[in-house]
């Protein structure tokens, strides 16, 4: 992922393009919603209904390949048709989320967590980390289990229950990516929360990050985005993260915090087709450990 030569500051526009995305336009009183198109790499199947091509998986509303989707999946799960799945490990081991092998279960015997927590492997250490930490990327821990959101066609996002579509047909026929809303929903609104997506990856370290039972770590995220001549496929990204206060992160910290971010960014990249804007940016934060 490259890397802008100046800094960008787009302040507010998450939130700005967010709303203006939830207002379609009138004519004559009348409001009108631009028709859904499928991203790359998806055509029209059953019921209209986008689906990926032939050996793409589908992850954040793109149609990737498996090798891209294993990335974004991080070293302890693979992608598949469920989404990010944790790699299997024999009885008695235990997947360590850092490593993506499989240790000897004894050494966990010795975490007693939390009623809202639970025990994590981290590069042999373990931790104890809020139940959602413990599930994929994409997921998360319902009835003892880890599940994801209600499946979207490609070329949409989750958004309150429903789907939101973000990849629409332009004015000249062409396909057009809301990149203010996919910010919004894939990284956070600026300005808040960082999005589960975001931080998943963040939170299933806190060794690395320095949590300690006294409390969370607050890390801030800067993320702007360029799309020259609001080309989706060209875009370029800078990723600037620190402790709260602006303290910087050790650089094994900081390298985990732009895996985290860049890819998720390579999943809008792979929408393809026209931008909505040619830049965008948002400030998130995430929090690592239980509260």
């Amino acid at each position: 992922m490259g890397r802008f030569a100046r800094d960008l500051s787009v302040a507010g526009a998450v939130t700005a393009a967010s709303l203006s995305a939830c207002t379609p336009p009138s004519r004559g009183g009348v409001l009108e919603t631009p028709a859904a198109a499928c991203p790359r790499s998806a055509q029209r199947g059953p019921l209209n209904r986008c689906v990926c091509d032939p050996g793409r998986v589908l992850l954040m509303g793109a149609c990737v390949a498996p090798a891209l989707g294993d990335a974004f999946c991080g070293p302890a799960a693979r992608a598949g048709a469920d989404g990010c799945s944790f790699r299997p490990c024999p009885t008695r081991e235990r997947l360590d989320i850092a490593s993506g092998g499989c240790e000897g279960a004894s050494s966990l015997d010795f975490a007693v967590c939390g009623e809202h927590e639970l025990s994590l492997l981290e590069n042999e250490q373990v931790s104890c980390v809020p139940t959602d930490a413990t599930c994929p990327r994409l997921t998360r821990r319902m009835g003892g289990a880890c599940a994801g959101p209600p499946s979207c066609p490609p070329g949409s996002l989750p958004d309150q229950g429903s789907c939101r579509s973000i990849v629409t047909v332009g004015p000249r026929g062409e396909s057009r990516v809301d990149v203010g809303v996919w910010t919004a929903l894939a990284l956070g609104i600026d300005g808040g929360l960082g999005s589960a997506a975001l931080c998943r990856p963040i939170a299933q370290r806190p060794a690395l990050f320095g949590v300690t039972p006294k409390g969370p770590v607050r890390i801030d995220i800067r993320v702007t985005m360029t799309m020259p001549d609001q080309d989706v496929s060209a875009l370029s990204a800078r990723v600037v993260a620190t402790e709260a206060g602006g303290l910087p992160l050790s650089p094994p910290a900081e390298t985990a915090v732009t895996d985290a971010a860049t890819t998720l960014l390579e999943l809008l990249r792979s929408l393809g087709g026209e931008s909505t804007t040619a830049a965008v940016g948002a400030r998130v934060r995430c929090e690592i450990g239980a509260r």
